[in-house]
């Protein structure tokens, strides 16, 4: 992992963080994904780049189409609204005397939380405000799922037909309580295997790209089973923060997970209304739903 720290405790501290983040970047890393370590101002819009996965389209060699632009969304704004971060206090002692292991476990810990509050932003972007119902009968943008069954989900081939999109490329989100139900269903020997499972993913079920659990809207209103969401539907941009001038006694730097592209700030510093010595990791992300036009709601009744 690439790092502009230097102290060893913290760069040990930042590369556990994004490896404990890995589950939650595999996740959003279904859908279109643009992570850099440009830094931007917290609540900046910028134009993002996603793309699509269309059906190609013929050469038409009278009209030369050749080079007509087909394969993206073009640049869509997202705003970088999400900034979060988690902060622990140490001792100046614990970088000379403390075992690795408490500075390990500091790392896990804060790749935890920063993944925890990844999914939240992606999963609170499905919703019936962004995707409001159209539509009648099986072609609406809704899709009673009453239980979760063998049969009932391979139904939602045919909602995803419906809708006109390709279930290979469309992830199946179910909340927390539905994805425990349909782990049931299946031996994690056969399904996904035993690291998908344990992770909350599981790859290629009924053709789908994959079926991930998020933690959805649990409002009554919403009736919020899941989602069928096409992967370039929904997109997910990362950036850092400008880094301050921290002065002598403090540092500031950055860890990029070389594979996502995420890349997390880790700022230590002295509290000067408390004394205390410090440090926080944070990320910048925003989320956006690209085409919800093309989204279809899991609902346990008829909104």
């Amino acid at each position: 992992m690439a790092t502009s720290l230097t102290d060893p405790s913290l760069v040990f501290a930042a590369n556990k963080a994004l490896i404990a983040a890995h589950p939650a970047i595999a996740k959003v890393s279904e859908f279109a994904t643009d992570f850099s370590s440009d830094a931007v101002q917290p609540g900046d819009t910028l134009k993002v780049l996603f793309f699509d996965t269309n059906p190609a389209t013929a050469y038409d060699e009278v009209n030369n189409n050749y080079g007509t632009v087909n394969g993206t969304l073009g640049n869509v704004s997202v705003t970088f609204d999400h900034r979060v971060k988690k902060t622990y206090a140490y001792k100046p002692t614990d970088h000379l005397k403390v075992n690795p292991a408490v500075w390990k476990r500091r790392g896990d810990a804060a790749g935890v939380s920063i993944s925890l509050a990844i999914e939240s932003a992606v999963s609170l972007v499905i919703n019936k405000t962004n995707i409001p119902k159209t539509g009648t009968g099986s072609a609406a943008n809704e899709s009673v799922l009453s239980n979760i069954t063998k049969a009932n989900l391979a139904k939602l081939r045919a909602a995803a037909d419906a809708a006109g999109i390709n279930p290979g490329q469309t992830v199946l989100v179910l909340n927390p309580s539905a994805f425990a139900e349909m782990l049931a269903l299946f031996d994690a020997n056969i399904y996904g295997g035993t690291e998908a499972i344990r992770n909350g993913v599981v790859p290629g079920l009924y053709g789908f790209k994959s079926i991930m659990q998020l933690p959805l809207d649990t409002a009554a209103a919403e009736k919020l089973v899941g989602a069928l969401v096409p992967s370039e539907a929904l997109g997910i941009a990362g950036r850092t923060i400008p880094a301050d001038d921290v002065g002598s006694g403090a540092e500031c730097g950055f860890t990029t997970d070389e594979e996502s592209g995420l890349t997390i700030g880790t700022y230590a510093f002295v509290d000067h209304n408390t004394r205390e010595h410090k440090f926080t990791m944070e990320a910048l992300f925003g989320a956006k739903l690209i085409q919800p036009e093309k989204c279809v709601r899991l609902v346990s009744a008829a909104t």
